[in-house]
């Protein structure tokens, strides 16, 4: 099987495994078992064991209960869909999935999961407020652009003034 061919049609295994590879918590590796089975019965969703969740990443379990895709949907911050093999949007995310760097920070990977079914007009507008919400933040460019934090007037005349006193010498 090529690499093309397990992008395009992930087995339910795959798509578990890429959740747990690509969806860490900040600064650690990934998820334990233990972790995330802690995590949905914390929720109040049906709960998953640490075997349960070993059987369906290896592969040695391939038909879970809804509730348990539900669970695992919800754990992870994806849409129930992604578990789905027929739906076009689950294909798209999981190949998004091996994109995210391991260390990018959880909520902005919880923001690219929860869009990744919307409308493309939706996904435009969304676009849009966060260009605006970029701009009043003061950062410009791209991801590693440069973050110009906002000051007040006050603050901003205080500091030059004592800027301008130490150039004088006083």
């Amino acid at each position: 099987m090529t690499e093309q061919q397990a992008i395009v049609h992930p087995t339910l295994a795959e798509k578990i495994d890429r959740l747990f590879t690509a969806i860490r918590p900040e600064g650690r590796r990934e998820y334990s078992y233990e972790e995330v089975s802690a995590g949905i019965r914390q929720r109040g969703i049906a709960p998953v064991s640490n075997t349960t969740l070993w059987e369906l990443r290896t592969g040695k379990l391939d038909n879970p209960k809804m509730r348990t895709i539900e669970a695992l949907a919800d754990f992870f911050g994806v849409p129930i869909t992604y578990f789905f093999a027929n739906e076009p949007e689950a294909a798209r995310l999981y190949a998004q999935l091996a994109l995210l760097p391991a260390h990018q920070d959880r909520d902005i990977q919880r923001i690219a999961l929860r869009a990744a079914d919307l409308s493309p007009d939706t996904l435009k507008m969304l676009g849009q407020i966060v260009e605006q919400v970029r701009h009043l933040e003061g950062i410009q460019g791209g991801r590693q652009g440069l973050r110009q934090p906002r000051v007040d007037n006050d603050r901003e005349q205080q500091r030059e003034a004592e800027q301008e006193e130490t150039s004088r010498g006083t």
